[in-house]
């Protein structure tokens, strides 16, 4: 998913900065979403303004959730891997990276090449 991601990143940019940066900009705002998300539907946010409350929640729904592939828990306290947990961390994998590369297939179709 983080491979697609940069690709969508290289069909937009000329420039070597962008794909790289933009990966790691999105790798750790995708490994934060979730507890911010948390965070926000909290009673310690109710004095957060709805603005930011909405923001956050449309960057959670729009951003990749890289904390559903967290399986430290499972690893760490023995708990069993639950298959319809896996099977939808493994769905939801697939259809966000179709997405994102069809969106870099979408804008690398309509680049001009000099």
């Amino acid at each position: 998913m983080l491979v697609a991601v940069a690709y969508l990143f290289a069909t937009v940019s000329t420039s070597f900065f962008l794909p790289i940066f933009g990966t790691i900009v999105i790798f750790f705002t995708g490994s934060a979403s979730q507890e911010a998300y948390d965070y926000v539907h909290t009673e310690n946010a109710a004095s957060l303004p709805p603005l930011i409350k909405h923001a956050a929640s449309s960057l959670y729904y729009i951003l990749p959730n890289f904390s559903s592939f967290d399986l430290n828990v499972n690893a760490i306290y023995g708990v069993p891997l639950s298959p319809r947990g896996v099977l939808l961390t493994v769905i939801y994998s697939l259809v966000y990276t179709g997405l994102l590369l069809w969106g870099a297939v979408m804008i690398f179709s309509r680049r001009e090449m000099k």
